[in-house]
């Protein structure tokens, strides 16, 4: 059976119905993150709970990240599903096997633990929405229930199911999602919740091939109206390409924050990197970067004159954090050439640096020397600005040189300057700046 949701509606059209049947969904999931049995059931129930939501919340681009970040041992699980019922997810610890509780059954509640459900919904505004509650239950039906009655106002009940064989593979998945629209009657409440409570366990009808259709009659009624059928399906849109924009310009410290933010553990990174064959994080950030990079000189970058750069054996880029940190990883790239490329962090009055500088460079050295937040003109021209003084040190050692700078309309030197203008994002600055080594490692190739 292949996986699809179904809308329905009572015969007095007061009660709205979600049923899904998605083991497929469920499967590639547990396959893609190795997971074990209540890691599967955590994941499991959020990936199918939050395509019931999107199918009852969203349209056209609209897409709804779930986060149940519960302080059990799965951690965190965090399900991002759009308006064409597509849906991704992962927990933070995919290797999570429990005792099961008497009545033989994962025990879900434990594996979650306590903490906050969160649903942050990108709805095409100027700001995504987030609504927050505690965690009531744990067993993740409820949870969906409660966000919906306390958050958005509207009386729901929810129930979801992932049946988990002994090998870990994924035997069935499913769940329905009961919403009171504003004409429902008490009465007509309780008898549709009497006749979930006399349901037998999902897992076992979807495992003796109920279908989504046959969940619904079950629910509303054998007079209910089915509106429409929809697919779902796991889908994961990351790949390199998407991501090497952001890699190229990560650093260490941005890493972690990352890590942190989205709660995978710096192992899962380390062995997802890797799986699909690269070294460790440097490695791939240079793999992806060098992806990207063309086979000639971007045209839309000003390229400069420099004196036979053949010639040249090193590279010393010299600036404050601000400006040079995301020029460290190119170190990879010229070490292919055999360039010596070194990144100095300028700090104010660092003598020691001057000392290095003078041991760094000599006639086959190419210094660059950046300030994304100084104009050129202050750098080569202000005897008062420690970079003045460094030019004078590089100057005397060197004719390869190069400034970096903001643009400045009263000086011009086309030869041993690279201008970026000063109206342009810090963002776009680095851009600029990043594209501007990658050039100089092109013409050197």
């Amino acid at each position: 059976m292949n996986d699809y949701l179904v809308k329905s509606i009572d015969k007095t059209k007061n009660l709205r119905l979600l049923t899904i049947t998605a083991k497929g969904v469920v499967s590639e999931a547990q396959k893609r993150h190795d997971l074990w049995s209540a890691s599967s059931a955590v994941l499991g129930r959020t990936l199918v709970g939050s395509l019931l939501l999107a199918g009852a919340e969203l349209t056209d681009k609209e897409e709804l990240t779930v986060r149940l970040l519960g302080n059990g041992p799965v951690g965190p699980a965090i399900v991002t599903a759009t308006a064409d019922l597509k849906v991704k997810g992962y927990v933070k610890n995919p290797h999570i096997a429990l005792p099961p509780k008497e009545n033989g059954h994962i025990d879900v509640k434990k594996a979650v633990g306590q903490g906050w459900f969160e649903v942050t919904k990108d709805l095409g505004l100027k700001e995504p929405y987030t609504g927050q509650v505690p965690i009531v239950s744990g067993e993740i039906a409820e949870d969906f229930a409660y966000y919906l009655t306390k958050s958005e106002q509207i009386p729901s009940a929810v129930g979801l199911s992932v049946f988990v064989n002994p090998n870990n593979s994924i035997g069935e998945a499913g769940g329905f999602m009961l919403q009171a629209l504003p004409g429902a009657s008490d009465a007509l409440i309780d008898k549709t919740i009497k006749r979930i409570n006399e349901l037998p366990a999902l897992s076992t009808s979807f495992l003796d091939g109920m279908t989504p259709e046959d969940l619904a009659r079950k629910i509303l009624g054998t007079d209910c109206k089915i509106l429409e059928k929809d697919d779902v399906a796991f889908s994961c849109d990351c790949s390199k390409e998407k991501y090497a924009g952001i890699l190229e310009t990560l650093k260490s410290s941005q890493l972690k924050d990352m890590i942190n933010e989205t709660h995978i553990s710096k192992s899962t990174i380390t062995r997802f990197i890797k799986d699909i064959g690269y070294n460790g994080f440097l490695d791939i950030q240079y793999q992806l970067i060098s992806e990207n990079l063309e086979n000639n000189i971007n045209e839309n970058i000003e390229v400069i004159h420099i004196n036979d750069l053949q010639k040249v054996k090193s590279i010393l880029v010299v600036g404050n954090a601000f400006s040079v940190s995301s020029l460290l990883i190119y170190k990879s790239f010229f070490k292919t050439l055999n360039i010596d490329y070194q990144v100095r962090i300028y700090t104010g009055n660092n003598d020691s640096l001057e000392d290095e500088m003078v041991t760094l460079i000599d006639s086959e050295t190419l210094v660059i020397l950046v300030s994304l937040d100084m104009n050129i003109r202050k750098i080569v021209a202000d005897p008062y600005c420690d970079f003045y003084n460094y030019m004078n040190l590089i100057k005397s050692n060197t004719n390869q040189y190069i400034y970096v700078g903001e643009k400045d309309d009263t000086y011009y030197d086309e030869n041993q300057t690279f201008h970026i203008s000063q109206a342009l994002p810090y963002s776009k600055k680095v851009e600029k700046l990043c594209q501007f080594i990658e050039n100089i490692y092109l013409l050197m190739k």
